[in-house]
């Protein structure tokens, strides 16, 4: 079992830049099920922070730069850390269009500046369609 609470703000400044944070909190329960015979597996908070500085050119178009920051996640089997934990420290840039008010397509492009407890990614792509109801 796990579970996840967030807390946010968003913040413009005129009519062209704004800022968005947010900081959420992962919890995980206790796994006595994790390996069979090997005991019960545990797991710290993992922690994350974004914050993203937008620009708005118009109402249809934004850019964006971002950083993202994972940390904790440290487990623990029958009680001894077993050298899983997570660290990730990510920048990423972001580009949107609304085509229409409730239709939007973007682009994110993101470089990992540290990883610990997976892949570091040297370049990533996300493409977004989004539709708004």
């Amino acid at each position: 079992m796990r579970g996840t609470i967030q807390v946010g703000l968003q913040q413009g400044f005129g009519d062209h830049l704004g800022l968005d944070l947010a900081y959420d909190a992962q919890f995980y329960g206790d796994n006595d099920r994790a390996y069979p015979g090997a005991g019960l597996l545990s797991q710290g908070t993992t922690h994350r922070l974004q914050a993203w500085m937008n620009w708005r050119w118009n109402p249809s178009f934004s850019t964006s730069i971002g950083y993202t920051g994972i940390w904790g996640g440290e487990q623990r089997l029958d009680g001894l850390l077993n050298g899983t934990r997570t660290e990730i420290q990510r920048i990423r840039f972001h580009t949107g269009y609304f085509i229409d008010p409730t239709l939007q397509i973007g682009l994110e492009l993101n470089h990992d500046l540290r990883a610990i407890g997976g892949f570091k990614q040297d370049f990533g792509a996300i493409f977004r369609i989004l539709k708004a109801f």
